[in-house]
């Protein structure tokens, strides 16, 4: 598994710099869309008196800021991810068997790659700034983003990952029953976003029942308090979107799997 992925990203080497110029991008997007509702935070402390770090105008500057930039931030990464996909097919030097291959490899290189890297490190930067106010917030934080960004995740494509090797008569009856696996399909996405949603909203009674209770024992501040729960609610956005591409990475074992090899190819030539 290790060595196919790694064979497809040396084909890829021309769009290294594009993809990583995306994960900055999308980065930046996300950070921008949990520093709304913070710095939103900030400002009612400050309205009522909690807290006098930042001017009220200052801080109302930097929401805006903030959703300008992470809307250009969207649609600047839409547009590279598109030129990204669009040109995955010519880099591969041989086209996979089917066109829904090509579909899964795109949304895999192209969205599900950045955004795990895009997830974990929103993570950390979440966890460092919990961190300020309380330890016990920040392991707490740290727990429910590896459960819901790694545990999650990897029993969502060890249960329902394609296999390494199919025979003809497997094939044969996926194409029989295509209709019937999509359905099954959506079902499957469809528990996963349940069961992300519910994880997520147990995590957050978690952190807000922690919260409060620091606060009743006077080892966290008002303000760590309101920013605490503000910035954990807003924080999930990313291991969200990334959970739903997650039948990409599902599938990518099954079909670099049947991917020729570029030795193969230059040997068959």
């Amino acid at each position: 598994m290790k060595h196919s992925v790694r064979k497809i990203m040396n084909r890829l080497k021309p769009l290294h710099g594009r993809m990583t110029r995306s994960f900055f991008m999308k980065l930046l997007g996300y950070l921008c869309g949990t520093m709304i509702p913070v710095l939103a935070g900030y400002a009612i402390l400050q309205i009522i008196g909690h807290s006098k770090n930042l001017s009220l105008g200052l801080l109302i500057a930097g929401i805006v800021i903030c959703a300008l930039l992470k809307a250009l931030m969207e649609y600047e990464v839409r547009k590279s991810e598109r030129n990204i996909a669009l040109q995955i097919p010519s880099l591969l030097m041989e086209q996979p068997e089917n066109k829904e291959d090509m579909e899964v490899l795109q949304d895999f290189f192209s969205h599900t790659f950045s955004l795990c890297a895009v997830a974990a490190v929103h993570s950390v930067v979440i966890v460092i700034l919990l961190c300020r106010y309380h330890m016990l917030t920040a392991l707490l934080a740290l727990s429910s983003y590896l459960v819901t960004g790694v545990v999650l995740p990897y029993l969502h494509v060890l249960r329902y990952g394609g296999s390494e090797e199919e025979t003809e008569e497997d094939e044969a009856l996926e194409e029989m029953d295509l209709l019937e696996e999509r359905e099954e399909e959506q079902l499957v996405n469809s528990r996963a976003e349940a069961l992300m949603t519910l994880l997520t909203s147990l995590f957050v009674i978690m952190m807000i029942i922690a919260v409060i209770l620091l606060y009743r024992q006077g080892t966290m501040v008002y303000e760590g308090a309101l920013i605490t729960v503000v910035a954990f609610m807003s924080s999930f956005v990313p291991l969200k979107d990334m959970n739903r591409h997650l039948n990409a990475a599902a599938d990518l074992t099954d079909i670099i799997s049947r991917l020729p090899d570029q030795a193969e190819k230059e040997s068959a030539s």
